[in-house]
């Protein structure tokens, strides 16, 4: 008796999904905090193992699109990847170009998601 398992790979890899699949990455989750922006400047971020507010919510992360839980994609208006130490490393106006960097990435980051009304901050390690 032979066992295997299949999996499901995205659409874009067509017939060929053998030769494709090397490059395919799996969807990444975490957790950000809401802020509400206060003069259009970013508010104070916590430190990596601070408490922040109570409000949690899931953001999904795929090789093509961002999800944060009850937030329509359209209202997103920068997908930003900073260092620990809050050093920008990139800001981004759509989903494509904020994947591709970051399905390249290796180690731990701050992720900032802004929207007209709230600013989203999450820590993530790759």
């Amino acid at each position: 008796m032979v066992t295997f398992a299949i999996g499901i790979l995205p659409k874009e890899f067509g017939n060929s999904a053998s030769a494709a699949y090397p490059t395919y990455r799996p969807p990444v989750s975490i957790i950000v905090g809401k802020f509400l922006p206060k003069d259009d400047e970013i508010p104070e971020t916590p430190v990596k193992g601070d408490r922040t507010p109570s409000m949690r919510i899931p953001v999904t992360i795929s090789m093509d699109w961002v999800e944060i839980s009850g937030v329509d994609s359209n209202d997103i208006l920068t997908y930003g990847i900073y260092d620990l130490d809050g050093g920008c490393m990139g800001i981004f106006n759509d989903a494509p170009s904020f994947t591709d960097i970051f399905f390249s990435l290796s180690g731990e980051y701050e992720l900032r998601f802004t929207t007209d009304e709230y600013l989203y901050i999450g820590y993530v390690e790759l």
